[in-house]
């Protein structure tokens, strides 16, 4: 059926589901040994609720309901997210003040990175295949530490 049988695996650290269904994924967040997924499936409208706060890193595949899992990008926990396809515009919604790596691949709506200054401990971003992305304006000396790669090349003069 779905994946309520992870919560039984109390060993359980690393996950990886792909599918063309969609899934409820519900059960991920009584997982708390957990510390690395990869989810390429359809996300059912319940995992909106998921806390996922126990993620150190987390790479999912995401379509058009990104924008409502307010528990991702408002989560203080999570160092590392790749998105497939985000809808946002940009990241001002953003509020993940441990994250260190963010990659982006294949966003037709993204345009810029505001709100990129929510994000203190950032240090790779990564833009991949995003066509309306324009080149992100930064401060240097306020960022001295963030590379950040559009589609494999290193921006240098922020």
């Amino acid at each position: 059926k779905d994946v309520d049988f992870l919560t039984n695996l109390k060993s359980l650290r690393r996950l990886t589901i792909e599918s063309v269904r969609t899934l409820d994924i519900s059960a991920i967040d009584k997982c708390p040994g957990l510390t690395s997924i990869v989810l390429e499936c359809k996300i059912h409208k319940k995992m909106r609720q998921l806390e996922l706060s126990h993620l150190g890193r987390l790479k999912l595949y995401l379509g058009p309901d990104f924008i409502q899992l307010k528990s991702l990008y408002q989560n203080n926990v999570i160092k590392r997210i790749h998105i497939y396809k985000y809808q946002g515009s940009d990241l001002s919604d953003w509020n993940t003040h441990n994250l260190e790596h963010l990659t982006i691949d294949d966003s037709l709506s993204l345009t810029d990175l505001n709100g990129i200054q929510n994000m203190k401990n950032l240090k790779l971003v990564k833009i991949n295949n995003c066509e309306n992305f324009m080149r992100p304006t930064l401060y240097k000396n306020e960022y001295p530490y963030l590379r950040i790669y559009i589609d494999g090349v290193l921006q240098t003069d922020l």
